[in-house]
């Protein structure tokens, strides 16, 4: 993994100058975070159109050096997901970032990624929405506290585009170290989004969840679906909060890998 980000950031212009652990710096996700929650960007660049990686990059640039991300060596953080830890880099002559650290799938110019000053102080992230890719400055929610999660009651789903509910219905990801074991899903029953994600402890065991719903010849064969009355019984004898009116349970048996890649866009077939 190292060897191939080393060779996907000199692609883009970048000396790897490797990684940062830990510390007081500010996460990767909780960069992420900020730069995928935010309701309006610093700046847009409209997807359609010429040379849209370097549009992308020029704005990049411009607003990374503005908040003073990138230092007078020409040297900053950058994280390609919310699970890698942070790179230190150095800018070259030759940037090509949004050509290179696109989606899965996407085309170029259609970035992801995120930068960090040094020392934590100030990022810059780049994410694409529907009709364009999103910059985004900021010095304050990098350090702000997560704000309470919304009230899917509260939400008009139909006004709503794709990706805005995917970052509203997006759950906390599972925390290291990852251990095999089961895990109880929320599914919001009208948007279909995973919307709750809750670690069951290691004394809920294959036996527990026979006895919670009846005979199965492989409990761990595929997401199990809760009544109501089930989804309460678990969480009153595992002590973890549930909403039967807006959500709809499942219980899953997750390997640790699996945990480790938890999608945050999981839905359900309506």
């Amino acid at each position: 993994m190292t060897e191939h980000l080393d060779e996907l950031l000199r692609l883009c212009g970048l000396v790897p100058l490797g990684t940062v652990q830990g510390g007081q710096l500010p996460s990767p996700e909780r960069a992420w975070h900020v730069t995928a929650g935010v309701q309006t960007p610093t700046t847009a660049v409209p997807l359609v159109g010429d040379d849209l990686s370097t549009r992308v990059d020029k704005e990049w640039l411009r607003l990374a050096r503005l908040q003073a991300v990138i230092d007078d060596q020409g040297t900053f953080l950058i994280a390609l997901s919310r699970s890698q830890p942070w790179t230190r880099v150095r800018l070259t002559d030759d940037v090509h970032l949004s050509e290179h650290l696109v989606g899965d799938g996407a085309r170029a110019g259609h970035a992801e990624f995120v930068t960090m000053a040094a020392d934590g102080s100030a990022l810059c992230g780049v994410t694409t929405e529907e009709y364009d890719v999103w910059v985004v400055a900021d010095t304050e929610l990098l350090h702000a506290s997560p704000p309470p999660p919304p009230d899917p009651g509260d939400v008009d789903l139909a006004s709503m585009s794709p990706m805005q509910l995917n970052r509203l219905f997006a759950p906390d990801r599972l925390r290291p170290p990852y251990r095999d074991g089961w895990v109880l899903l929320g599914f919001h029953r009208n948007a279909h989004y995973l919307t709750r994600l809750h670690e069951l402890p290691e004394s809920f065991t294959d036996k527990t969840v026979t006895a919670l719903l009846g005979s199965h010849s492989d409990v761990r064969s595929a997401m199990l679906s809760l009544t109501d009355d089930q989804a309460q019984a678990l969480a009153d004898s595992v002590g973890v909060p549930v909403d039967t009116d807006r959500l709809a349970y499942y219980l899953e048996y997750q390997t640790g890998p699996v945990k480790s890649e938890q999608s945050t866009a999981r839905r359900l077939s309506p």
